[in-house]
């Protein structure tokens, strides 16, 4: 076989081969019923800070569409990174989240990152549960973090919620203080998060 067949054969081979793993990428993204949201207590009440906007993305292979839910529960590897600006934060109280903003350094780090490093899907009764290790991102400090959820599936969508506590000042964050001092906000908070993940196209 001369040079000229095994250079056409070879780069006929890595087409089809990067057609297959482009057909065989899943992508899933966040639907408009999911909800992040943040809970914390200061001197003065309780209260409670939602994301306006965040982008949650995750690709998943698979061969197609059909099944490829069912295959994520089965524990297939999957790529997932979820985003939250912070300037996107929004709480009853203008002053809060000015305060929360520039705590948090937001004009220099504008987005809290959580990245997917691998998962694990376990039942526990009629509940489907999910470990979720991984890296989150704030302030520029990055610390390892497992999320436990629950999670279902209801046709191709899945749905995922859990909640994360997280220490401000283990990310650099000093906490907010309000009326000069007179109102503190306490230095743990909790990460609210109901996700509804679709499949939106194979790749």
């Amino acid at each position: 076989m001369n040079t000229r067949r095994i250079a056409f054969l070879l780069s006929a081979f890595l087409t089809l081969a990067a057609s297959f793993s482009y057909a065989a990428s899943i992508k899933f993204n966040s639907s408009p019923e999911s909800r992040v949201w943040i809970s914390g207590k200061s001197t003065l009440h309780p209260f409670i800070i939602k994301a306006s906007t965040f982008n949650l993305q995750m690709v998943f292979k698979a061969a197609s569409l059909q099944g490829a839910s069912v295959e994520i529960l089965k524990g297939h590897s999957a790529h997932l990174t979820a985003t939250v600006p912070i300037k996107g934060l929004r709480s009853e109280f203008e002053v809060m989240d000015e305060n929360i903003q520039r705590a948090m350094k937001a004009s220099r780090y504008p987005n809290i990152v959580f990245s997917l490093k691998s998962y694990s899907v376990s039942t526990t009764g009629p509940k489907k549960t999910i470990s979720v290790p991984g890296s989150l991102s704030i302030s520029g400090v990055s610390k390892p973090v497992i999320l436990n959820a629950t999670i279902n599936l209801s046709g191709s969508d899945l749905s995922i919620s859990g909640s994360q506590s997280v220490k401000m000042s283990a990310y650099g964050i000093t906490p907010p203080t309000m009326m000069f001092g007179s109102i503190k906000v306490d230095d743990f908070v909790i990460v609210h998060y109901h996700l509804v993940l679709s499949p939106l196209s194979s790749e």
